[in-house]
């Protein structure tokens, strides 16, 4: 199934990839020297209405879908995989306050989240809880107007950086006792534990959330008591698994790019080696990669974004994207050869990145899963 682009996704398109060249390309070794992705860059995507893509207008937004989330994200993870992914995290996290919060709280929340004025993030994972989210010990204990939370929480991105959380809470003994909560880096008890030492998506932080007794208040509650697995997994479903799967389709097209490229200007043997066959098999697999997840990811955006349910694809779609980047990462070095290791070339990088996509947003094997259940 071929999923044709509008006039104005295939605008949106070439937009991205213009801002991307110019503003997010040059920044490569300075992101990876010092792990941190400069302040300026996340106020330039604001100004493009980048955070608040999917954000209705009401709120601040350009109330845009998932195909044209994934043409941006995708056009910005080629030059630089951590910052798409910085990004799709932000606009993960807005998800799930438009789709289930009260009017009070989307008009408190989305509007700043949409304009980069606060930062948000998803806060779920625990050393019991990460592709099992049933497995989270984080309590939240109601005491008249608030709810306290104790627990912590692990491989957060921007832990730091985010001020606005969507936090996953025990709130009962039952297995399914989950609730979720808008927590403000600035309620009492709140704190950041240590950030990961880490080697891949150098400039996305990624490290610890600590509840000393937070004190949230009642009305950061988002839906009932006991909704919050179902609030967060279809964030994570739609938004979570078709931003890692963007991510992935950017850094395979980074890859075809480069092979393609070297492949035609090194000589070798009085001929460019894209003409030998082994190399020219190469480039014609990652070529093959790149069209498949495109394919399979923009089939599943195109499904949600027509009002349906796309959990089996958009799970088929994240590990097609993720393998295949890391797949094409190492089909790459191959045709580049010693140069791939150099930081000319984007191809270490592309190695590394990848290989944190195959978690991120529940294991491939939390796919295989999900797509199983469905067929």
């Amino acid at each position: 199934m071929r999923v044709e682009l509008t006039e104005v996704e295939e605008d949106i398109a070439l937009t991205a990839a213009k801002f991307a060249q110019k503003e997010v390309a040059p920044l490569g070794g300075e992101v990876d020297a010092g792990d941190r992705i400069p302040p300026a860059l996340f106020e330039l995507m604001a100004g493009l209405d980048y955070l608040g893509l999917c954000v209705p207008a009401k709120y601040g937004g350009v109330g845009l879908g998932l195909v044209a989330r994934t043409l941006i994200l995708a056009e910005i993870s080629q030059r630089l995989p951590a910052v798409g992914f910085a990004l799709q995290v932000f606009q993960l996290a807005i998800s799930p306050i438009v789709r289930w919060g009260t009017e009070e709280q989307r008009g408190k929340y989305v509007p700043p989240m949409a304009s980069g004025k606060s930062f948000g993030t998803m806060t779920l994972t625990e050393p019991s809880g990460g592709s099992d989210p049933r497995g989270i010990k984080t309590r939240a204990e109601k005491d008249g107007g608030i709810y306290r939370l104790s627990g912590a929480k692990c491989f957060i991105t921007h832990s730091r950086l985010a001020d606005i959380h969507i936090v996953l809470a025990r709130t009962g003994a039952g297995v399914d006792d989950l609730s979720a909560f808008i927590v403000e880096s600035s309620m009492p008890g709140f704190k950041v534990g240590r950030l990961e030492e880490k080697r891949s998506l150098r400039g996305c932080e990624y490290g610890e959330v600590i509840f000393d007794g937070c004190q949230v208040p009642a009305e950061n509650r988002l839906g009932e008591e006991g909704e919050g697995l179902r609030i967060v997994m279809e964030a994570v479903s739609e938004y979570g698994r078709s931003g890692v799967s963007a991510v992935g389709l950017g850094i395979i097209s980074g890859c075809l790019q480069v092979a393609t490229e070297f492949a035609r200007e090194r000589v070798v043997g009085g001929k460019p080696i894209i003409e030998y066959r082994q190399i020219k098999e190469h480039v014609q697999e990652i070529e093959k990669i790149c069209r498949g997840a495109l394919e399979f990811l923009l089939v599943a955006c195109r499904m949600v974004d027509e009002g349906g349910r796309a959990d089996r694809e958009l799970a088929l779609a994240k590990k097609e994207c993720s393998e295949g980047a890391f797949r094409s990462a190492g089909l790459a070095g191959e045709v580049l050869g010693g140069a791939a290791i150099c930081e000319d070339f984007p191809v270490a990088r592309y190695l590394r990145d990848s290989a944190a996509l195959f978690a991120a947003a529940g294991t491939n094997e939390i796919m295989e899963l999900i797509i199983g259940k469905k067929e």
